[in-house]
């Protein structure tokens, strides 16, 4: 396979763009939760065996290599963050939590039965803000039940 040695790659950005648009159509919370964390693990290693591939490249410029080093650090430092979310909003109560970072924005999906109180909607913008800096506004907090 030829990859484009750029980190702004279509193979990178389809691999980056399954990230952002996961949708599964199950009723089974737990196979949601199960199916989305793998689908997601899964566009990752997509996407940084294309940027990882960039930086081994000899033809590739250092300016190139440089952007995509950038890229796999910043996709390490989301993936640092997406845990640290799940783990703390699970150790205040929420059965299952999957949290999933692009940039500036955030997902966050709840197990939860029932509608969300305002209380709890309060509390993950407040975690997501404190483990990401990600502002209440750009936070999107779906509950699954």
């Amino acid at each position: 396979k030829v990859i484009e040695v750029s980190p702004k790659s279509s193979d990178a950005q389809s691999a980056l763009a399954a990230i952002r648009s996961i949708y599964v159509d199950t009723n089974d919370v737990d196979s949601y939760f199960s199916t989305v964390e793998v689908s997601c693990q899964r566009a990752r290693d997509e996407a940084l065996e294309v940027l990882n591939a960039v930086v081994e490249n000899d033809q590739a410029s250092d300016a190139v290599k440089a952007e995509a080093m950038a890229e796999i650090q910043t996709i390490a430092k989301e993936m640092s963050q997406e845990t640290n979310i799940e783990s703390i909003l699970m150790s205040k109560g929420f059965a299952q939590c999957l949290a999933v970072i692009n940039g500036g924005s955030a997902n966050i999906v709840v197990r939860t039965e029932g509608q969300l109180q305002s209380s709890q909607l309060a509390q993950i913008n407040a975690v997501v803000y404190e483990q990401a800096g990600i502002e209440p506004v750009n936070i999107t907090i779906v509950a699954k039940s």
